[in-house]
């Protein structure tokens, strides 16, 4: 009897083990995920939509859409555009990359440019003070460094390399110590030039007083002219401004003999700086009264020179030649003629009718000259109280004096 009673303890037992088991039991076994894969590398493309986001009219909507197989845009003839992941674009032309304004000021900060000082030399038009110029004369050869030569006040030193972009002058004309002031060059190749974008060469001159004075640098234009003479063609070179024109027209004829070439291409270059195109004839001393003819009568027929004003300019020992080119012309002319008090007197002729004349003297003029600028019909006599000295020899007249000489030639 005891049997049936151990075995139904033991089935209670059983039972109840069952009923009131672990949860831990019950519970499956938690599911272990696999890791996810990493994701796959993003593949760049260069595409010409913009990055999928909202776009922000209906034509970007359309441009999103199905970019890759728009691919490039054709900007130009010679230009695609490919739109970049950050959003930016680059254009790309005949298998190389378009150096746009953008990618020009990205390369350049960059790029370490060499320039040489002759390129460091021009004009430069001071910014708010009209008619102002700072010149920078490649003087290395006669003086050792480049000169530097205010028009507003006279000031004119030599000055010497500080630095790549930097020079220095001191308190005199060739004294360099104590350092009185400098001049950085922000200079540009023209390579760099932008039709939309002013990046002209630029110079901070930092004078001993302040304020600092910004100037940007003049650009000219110029050709090589040949002028009939003596069966032969006589290479010369016309100077004007960067423009169309047209503009008065003036013969340089230089200022002493054997001629100063580069003296003569200085002041050709400033006198266009003032609105003017100057023809420099070769060989000026040889050829004479009648090459000058035959420059006049050349410069006349180029388009960019005004009809029915063109002269002749001769300063110093020149200046007698420049006169006697107005007597010999037939055509309507003009010449000035910059006299000083080693310069021969005027020669014995009268002026035709219709022939204009300007004595222009930096200071009083030479009895002689003054004496026929007085009694001769059609001329003038302008003195000027300038005794600042030229930037160089390239400069036989101050700026005051070429000012009035090109307000006079451009009132003619």
């Amino acid at each position: 009897m005891r049997i049936p009673f151990l075995l139904s303890c033991v089935l209670h037992a059983v039972l109840a083990c069952l009923l009131v088991r672990p949860a831990a039991w019950t519970t499956a076994p938690e599911e272990i995920k696999p890791e996810a894969p990493p994701p796959p590398a993003v593949s760049v493309k260069l595409t010409d939509a913009p990055l999928p986001a909202a776009p922000a009219d209906a034509d970007d909507a359309k441009r999103s859409q199905g970019a890759e197989a728009a691919g490039p845009v054709k900007i130009s003839p010679v230009k695609s555009r490919f739109a970049r992941p950050d959003g930016n674009f680059v254009h790309i032309g005949k298998n190389e990359l378009k150096t746009g304004a953008e990618m020009t000021l990205a390369l350049r900060s960059l790029a370490d440019y060499d320039f040489t000082p002759d390129e460091f030399s021009g004009y430069y038009f001071v910014h708010g003070d009209p008619g102002r110029f700072l010149v920078v004369a490649d003087t290395r050869r006669s003086r050792g460094g480049l000169l530097f030569y205010d028009s507003g006040t006279g000031l004119t030193r030599v000055m010497t390399a500080f630095a790549k972009y930097i020079y220095t002058y001191g308190p005199s004309l060739d004294v360099q110590k104590p350092v009185e002031g400098s001049v950085v060059f922000m200079a540009r190749k023209d390579s760099e030039l932008r039709e939309h974008i002013d990046e002209r060469s630029r110079l901070l001159w930092q004078p001993k007083t302040p304020p600092a004075v910004m100037a940007t640098k003049i650009t000219f234009r110029e050709k090589t002219v040949s002028i009939p003479f003596d069966g032969e063609r006589v290479p010369s070179l016309l100077v004007t401004p960067d423009g169309d024109g047209p503009y008065p027209g003036v013969v340089w004829l230089g200022r002493e003999c054997p001629a100063d070439t580069a003296g003569q291409v200085g002041l050709a270059r400033a006198l266009a700086a003032r609105g003017l195109a100057v023809l420099v004839p070769n060989a000026a001393c040889e050829g004479g009264t009648k090459l000058a003819l035959a420059a006049r009568k050349a410069m006349a027929s180029q388009a960019c020179v005004r009809s029915g004003a063109t002269g002749f300019f001769g300063a110093g020992a020149q200046s007698g030649a420049a006169l006697a080119a107005l007597t010999g012309d037939s055509g309507p002319a003009f010449a000035v003629c910059g006299v000083g008090v080693d310069g021969p007197p005027p020669p014995a002729a009268a002026l035709r009718s219709g022939a204009r004349l300007l004595i222009l003297s930096r200071g009083p003029a030479p009895s002689p000259w003054r004496a026929f600028g007085e009694n001769t019909a059609g001329a003038d006599v302008v003195e000027t109280t300038s005794k600042r000295a030229s930037p160089s020899k390239a400069a036989t007249l101050a700026g005051e004096e070429l000012d009035a000489m090109a307000a006079w030639i451009k009132g003619k």
